[in-house]
């Protein structure tokens, strides 16, 4: 009955995923942080096309190497990349892979709400106001590795908490593993499972089986990254940011203003959500107690910004990063309005209020044509596939001019060289091998975003010859 129970609630999350995500299920990689979804993207479709070594993920920006490189621990593509040879690579398998991942998510949060003895409304409404985080609703139907991190984090947290009421060594096993799975997908999400550290009772029975969870997944995920960091040593393909890079103090408190002013109210938690939190904690403030449960929030929240001052230049740009923490307003929300006279009323009115919030805030500025974020030539179906099918598979190109480094790579479907600014290959700016050395190594085809550099710039290259015009990008052969 439980099972068919979660099995029922599991096909709700993923039917109201897909009928709230519908208009875009079917849309290559587009809007903020497209760049990200096309590096899972690729990434995923060379695990399909090359070679289905978990242990050695590849890149586009590959130059004439063989494009290994180091990145977090690629689970998320390697299972996208079975779907793409089962049933072809088609953004709808990719989409709807992110929003059956997503909706576990879900699911596991409804079960923690469920195992606390909360109402199934209660749970039911903790599952969907996961969701309709802006920041969540924006990135469960998206190519993220980060959705797969927060669920099976969940997952753990889950598992974690009803280990320390039965004392079933077989619940700890399966946490420590969706742990260990968690960090070495995005190592922050760590923070999830290790909060419940609080509902654990030490004693000499558990003691072992304790440590040995809480020593194997650190473990498990320090030895992932330094082989990604070898890797990519060896490669020298420095697509994934697995170092910190130092930002001034000016940007750090521009950074920490920007994120908490706009992001958090906006996007990590949504103005629905946060007053009505304000609002529950201000009308109960004689009535608050911390339990068990709110030193776990505490916990949770404590690591996350221990992480964000290690990492802040991170949360410049990358709102993402913010997705561990995401449950945390969901949870206190639900823990506060347990006790309210009005909770019901309460929980139906901000629901209402959270969904609506979430779509008027990510459809108009990420889903609209004008925000797509990438060329037209990419977002028109017709022009996109005539221009992926100028280059045969497997000739090295250079394509550009690409900040991203991986946007142009994946919508041509070509691999090779990338460059920034068009002087890069002319001149040797900002480190670049030039285009006689890229010609030397085997590259037989050029792209140009014709948009971006003129046909005076481009007559600076000999031996080039113009093979086909697709709106503004123009084919060249490297003769």
């Amino acid at each position: 009955m439980v099972r068919l129970l979660s099995f029922k609630t599991f096909l709700l999350f993923f039917f109201i995923n897909v009928i709230t995500h519908f208009f875009v299920i079917n849309q290559p990689p587009i809007g903020t942080h497209v760049w990200r979804q096309c590096n899972t993207l690729a990434m995923a479709q060379n695990f399909a096309q090359e070679d289905m070594n978990l242990f050695a993920p590849k890149i586009d920006r590959r130059g004439h190497t063989d494009g290994v490189t180091g990145s977090h621990f690629p689970l998320f593509e390697w299972l996208l990349a079975w779907l793409f040879k089962i049933f072809g690579i088609y953004d709808i398998t990719a989409r709807l892979f992110s929003l059956l991942i997503f909706s576990l998510g879900m699911l596991g949060l409804f079960k923690l709400f469920k195992f606390w003895q909360h109402s199934h409304l209660e749970s039911i409404s903790a599952g969907l106001l996961l969701l309709f985080v802006p920041l969540n609703y924006y990135d469960s139907v998206n190519a993220m590795p980060d959705i797969m991190a927060l669920s099976l984090g969940i997952w753990s947290l889950y598992y974690l908490i009803k280990f320390s009421q039965n004392q079933n060594t077989n619940l700890l096993l399966i946490a420590t593993v969706l742990s260990i799975l968690t960090g070495l997908i995005k190592f922050q999400f760590l923070i999830i499972p290790a909060a419940s550290i609080v509902f654990q009772k030490f004693n000499k029975k558990n003691m072992p089986w304790l440590l040995f969870s809480m020593g194997s997944t650190p473990l498990c995920v320090y030895l992932w990254y330094q082989h990604a960091i070898q890797l990519t040593e060896k490669s020298n393909l420095r697509e994934f940011g697995l170092w910190i890079k130092p930002i001034t103090l000016q940007e750090k408190l521009n950074t920490v203003f920007n994120n908490l002013i706009i992001d958090l109210p906006e996007m990590i938690v949504g103005w629905p959500l946060l007053l009505a939190i304000v609002f529950l904690i201000i009308s109960q403030r004689n009535k608050l107690k911390l339990n068990t449960k709110a030193y776990m929030l505490i916990i949770w929240a404590i690591g996350f910004i221990v992480f964000y001052f290690i990492a802040i230049e991170r949360f410049k740009h990358h709102s993402y990063y913010f997705q561990s923490i995401t449950p945390i307003a969901v949870i206190l929300f639900l823990l506060l309005l347990k006790s309210h006279t009005k909770s019901k009323i309460i929980l139906i009115s901000v629901l209402i209020l959270q969904i609506t919030w979430a779509l008027a805030r990510i459809i108009p500025s990420r889903w609209t044509a004008d925000k797509y974020q990438i060329p037209v030539e990419f977002s028109d179906k017709e022009m996109r596939k005539e221009l992926s099918s100028l280059v045969p598979k497997g000739a090295l190109s250079i394509v550009g001019p690409d900040i991203s480094g991986c946007v142009y790579f994946y919508f041509t479907k070509t691999k090779g060289y990338s460059y920034e600014f068009f002087d890069e290959i002319v001149h040797k700016t900002n480190g670049s091998m030039g285009f006689e050395a890229m010609k030397k190594h085997g590259a037989k085809y050029l792209i140009i975003n014709e948009s971006l550099v003129s046909r005076k710039q481009i007559a600076q290259l000999e031996n080039i010859q113009l093979y086909r015009k697709v709106g503004n990008f123009s084919v060249w052969l490297i003769m």
